[in-house]
């Protein structure tokens, strides 16, 4: 049933690889089962970690708490207590194969870029992975108020999603977005923020704060006093923004060069969706429903919507690469790039440029916004960016920047893409006490009280729901405060689906490689891409972004009938 179209996906392959490799560098070592002393007395769990950006502290800690939680309890006969033997030794991808699991002595995983559907199939067995249903639809006794199940704290999407027949083999593990973060100290010490009133200044110097100009205005989401004020709204505010950091001899964005397509696409795809929202960008997904966003462009390049709203089925799901997000996040990027002053060129194309490397040129301030995902301050901590201006990590303040919108879309709601593919499962196969222990080391670490010391571990979030009280906030760096803000109010949109035609051409299908286009005049063997055509705009002497919008349309509505039917 899993094939994959080569028409469509050459060299997307490759992408999603080098992706999972880059977006959460941790620590390396092999796959080896945990050096540890094996207590007989107690029942074992063997469980495999992803070491990336989220690091493995956290389950340390966890497994720790659950071990004393535990310890009068009999998982097997002639054994009382457990001991969970954590690996956090991070191999060449944090993807497992059936193949792997089937072999190894790991009987827990928590990985990321892991393809559920593709897992579960297998090499057409499907007995890699476990029934975790009990663990997921029973009472969580490990809850301190009610024994909410951990299905109920999954959006509608991920519960369909994760329950194949009936039964579920996985959840989903930690979360991660892309956006543009800011350097919070930098922009207070320039004075990067809006002031109030700004919209009626005549001087784009004047819009900012200064002498006479010392309150912030009340930033995207019209609030005063909240994390986003004096930030810009619209895209002419980030435009003007990126003129006035660029005064100050700072480069205004940065973003790892070697690694620029996947940041640079899921960064675009991320700007699409906000437009578009969350339930018409999840129709790139299920293929199915009602598209009221797409339209055309007029003889000025203008976008026009269509006058009538069309249903979206299997045939027809190429028509969503002429959505209102795709054309303005062209708009977007167009504006960035179309000056290379608004970034490095030295950096931007530059495939030796680690991602590390761009967020230590972030952290010492020598580019005030950073193209980037969610993660990022776990793998500067483990590359000890921070230490290299003399501070800790919490000492550092950055935030998340609230995607800036087009004319007739402020005050929409924001919409976060999910893009981290990141599982929780077991190994098939377990015995009766093994697999009890591991449903319930499964339920302790989905409990809330478990959710929120991951965050405050991690400053990240699971991708589940549940609720940080002011309090835990505290103990949050600056930017994880901001981060579990953002993402709170935000619809969150995951990149999978139950459609076959989207799971059996998913490589091709999400965001890192959606937007390919057939652009008139260039070189499209394998088409372009964002970080293709938009970047290399003035390298080319293409700067029609119309041209790009209408290609994106071209490319998919031409090979729809290539993609794998399954």
């Amino acid at each position: 049933m899993r094939k994959f179209t080569k028409t469509l996906i050459t060299g997307v392959l490759a992408v999603a690889t080098s992706f999972t490799a880059v977006n959460c560098a941790g620590r390396a070592g092999s796959t080896d089962v945990p050096e540890e002393n094996v207590d007989t007395s107690k029942t074992q769990l063997y469980v495999w970690n992803y070491n990336g950006g989220y690091g493995t502290d956290w389950l340390y800690k966890a497994k720790e708490r659950f071990e004393e939680l535990q310890k009068d309890v009999v998982y097997e006969d002639g054994t009382t207590g457990c001991q969970i033997l954590v690996t956090g030794e991070k191999p060449g991808s944090p993807e497992r194969s059936a193949a792997d699991i089937r072999n190894s002595k790991f009987e827990l995983y928590f990985t990321e870029g892991q393809d559920y559907y593709k897992l579960f199939l297998g090499d057409g067995n499907g007995d890699a992975i476990g029934d975790i249903t009990e663990a997921v639809t029973t009472p969580n006794q490990f809850e301190k108020e009610g024994n909410a199940t951990v299905m109920s704290k999954l959006t509608a999407q991920q519960q369909e999603y994760y329950t194949i027949g009936g039964k579920v083999y996985g959840i989903p593990h930690y979360q991660g977005n892309f956006g543009f973060i800011y350097n919070i100290d930098l922009f207070n010490q320039k004075n990067l923020y809006f002031a109030e009133g700004y919209e009626s200044a005549a001087k784009d110097d004047d819009k900012f704060l200064g002498r006479e100009r010392d309150k912030k205005s009340a930033g995207p989401d019209g609030i005063k006093g909240t994390y986003d004020d004096g930030l810009p709204v619209t895209y002419a505010d980030f435009f003007t923004l990126l003129k006035y950091i660029k005064k100050h001899n700072i480069t205004p964005v940065t973003w790892t060069g070697k690694y620029r397509e996947q940041y640079i696409n899921l960064t675009f795809n991320a700007a699409a969706a906000d437009v578009d929202g969350a339930e018409q960008h999840k129709l790139k997904y299920d293929m199915s429903g009602t598209a009221t966003t797409l339209g055309t462009l007029d003889a000025d390049g203008n976008f026009v919507k269509d006058a009538a709203p069309t249903v979206i089925n299997d045939k027809n799901a190429y028509e969503l690469a002429r959505q209102e997000g795709t054309y303005q996040a062209i708009q977007l990027f167009g504006g960035i790039f179309g000056s290379n002053a608004n970034y490095d060129d030295l950096f931007a194309r530059n495939s030796s440029d680690e991602n590390t490397a761009a967020q230590l040129r972030f952290v010492r301030g020598q580019a005030a916004i950073l193209m980037e995902g969610v993660w990022w301050e776990g793998e500067s901590e483990q590359a000890n960016n921070f230490a290299a201006v003399s501070k800790k990590r919490e000492e550092c303040n950055f935030g998340l920047m609230p995607m800036p919108k087009p004319e007739g879309h402020v005050g929409e709601k924001n919409t976060v893409v999910d893009v981290m593919d990141a599982l929780c499962f077991t190994k098939a196969g377990l015995s009766a006490g093994k697999k009890k222990l591991a449903c319930d080391f499964i339920k302790f670490v989905y409990s809330d009280p478990e959710l929120v010391a991951f965050t405050k571990n991690t400053n990240a979030l699971k991708a589940v729901n549940y609720v940080i009280s002011e309090e835990d906030q505290r103990d949050l760096t600056t930017f994880g405060k901001i981060l579990y803000k953002y993402v709170h109010d935000s619809d969150v949109v995951y990149e999978y689906s139950t459609n076959p035609l989207y799971y059996n051409n998913a490589y091709s299908l999400r965001g890192r490689a959606y937007y390919q286009g057939d652009v008139a005049g260039l070189d499209t063997s394998g088409s372009l891409a964002p970080h293709q055509y938009l970047l290399d705009m003035g390298k080319t002497g293409k700067s029609d972004l119309s041209a790009y919008f209408s290609g994106i349309a071209a490319h998919w509505q031409k090979g729809w009938d290539n993609l794998n039917k399954g």
